[in-house]
């Protein structure tokens, strides 16, 4: 096969590119490892991991969800390795000596900080509080804890509160000498409690950390009274609304039924209202009569042939109000308010 002056020359430079490809493959070097917790051994995922060469950070990665990583350096030198993750201590390798052609392990052990601070009960430092539990209540209240500095150096403190119903908390910052305690003092107001479990936050902020106290409530659902029902025609219902805290409802209004039962779900039979004031709330409408035709009525539509149907004008309805919640909570009134349709015209069929 003859070749030309022009295609020895492109192969000679694909020869080179390629020979220099295959030499620089060959001189790469890898260092690989795991990053595990110096206490429990458990395989940390999301460490962040930098490759480091002088002041430059050359290559950086996460590592994976058993705790390895890997870099593939094709440049040899003095590296340091840093490795870095939320609630630990920074672990480094300082000198990282990469050869060509050479691979390398290097496993990290990464350490918690000791948690010097500590909220126990009060009096009693052996007994560590990971949450309070205030349960239901109706009246503003205090409630107490201790901070405890467990540990060999001063701990400067500020507290702060993440809910609107953490009404005060005191002292706002201190200092802790080793094995000193601050009684800590948390006001909680119900009154601006939402309905149903809610979750509170204490913030504690420190030169050693920070720690977070939750706090558990459960705020009252209110009481719903639907008052007698006004006009011999029922169109006008009133309901009281009784209640502590604050209480974020989506939809109000009332619910009519052939039966005396708390309904099970909302379905057609009901009327939708807004609030007009704090406490109450009330539906009213008006309705004209015909002794034949279609009637409608939020809990009844048919069609009247004859002059006077008693199973009509004699028909029993149970009314109780409503309240629906965001999360799907639905409650309805204690009570309930009967009505016959015309109750009078019942009398006068009878007769």
């Amino acid at each position: 096969m003859n070749m030309n002056i022009g295609q020895k020359i492109l192969l000679i430079t694909i020869g080179l590119f390629l020979g220099a490809f295959l030499e620089l493959h060959a001189q790469s070097a890898q260092i690989y490892g795991k990053v595990l917790d110096s206490n429990t051994g458990e395989r940390l995922n999301n460490v962040t991991v930098s490759l480091i060469l002088g002041n430059n950070t050359v290559s950086q990665t996460r590592t994976e969800e058993d705790g390895t990583y890997t870099f593939t350096v094709t440049q040899a030198g003095n590296y340091q390795l840093n490795f870095q993750r939320a609630e630990y201590d920074d672990f480094s390798y300082t000198s990282v000596r990469v050869r060509a052609g050479e691979s390398m392990r290097r496993d990290a052990m990464m350490q918690r900080p000791p948690r010097f601070i500590s909220v126990t009960e009060v009096g009693n430092h052996s007994i560590e509080k990971d949450y309070l539990d205030i349960g239901d209540i109706t009246t503003p209240q205090f409630f107490y804890v201790d901070f405890f500095n467990s540990g060999g150096v001063d701990i400067h403190y500020v507290t702060g509160k993440m809910s609107e119903w953490i009404t005060e908390v005191t002292p706002s910052s201190g200092t802790l000498r080793p094995n000193e305690s601050n009684r800590i003092t948390i006001r909680i107001d119900p009154d601006k409690f939402e309905a149903g479990e809610t979750t509170g936050k204490v913030l504690i902020i420190t030169n050693n950390g920070n720690r977070v106290l939750p706090i558990k409530a459960i705020g009252r659902f209110p009481e719903i009274i639907t008052l007698p029902i006004v006009d011999v025609w029922p169109s006008r219902f009133e309901s009281q609304i009784n209640f502590n805290g604050r209480h974020t409802f989506i939809e109000m209004g009332y619910v009519f039924s052939d039966i005396d039962e708390i309904p099970t779900t909302i379905n057609g039979n009901v009327v939708l209202v807004s609030a007009t004031h704090l406490s109450t709330f009330t539906y009213s409408s008006q309705f004209t009569f015909a002794f034949t035709g279609r009637h409608s009525f939020p809990w009844l539509d048919l069609e009247i042939t004859n002059l006077f149907p008693p199973e009509f004008f004699c028909r029993t309805y149970y009314v109780r109000a409503f309240l629906r919640y965001a999360n799907g909570v639905v409650i309805y009134s204690d009570n309930v308010e009967q009505f016959t349709l015309m109750e009078f015209m019942c009398d006068w069929f009878e007769w």
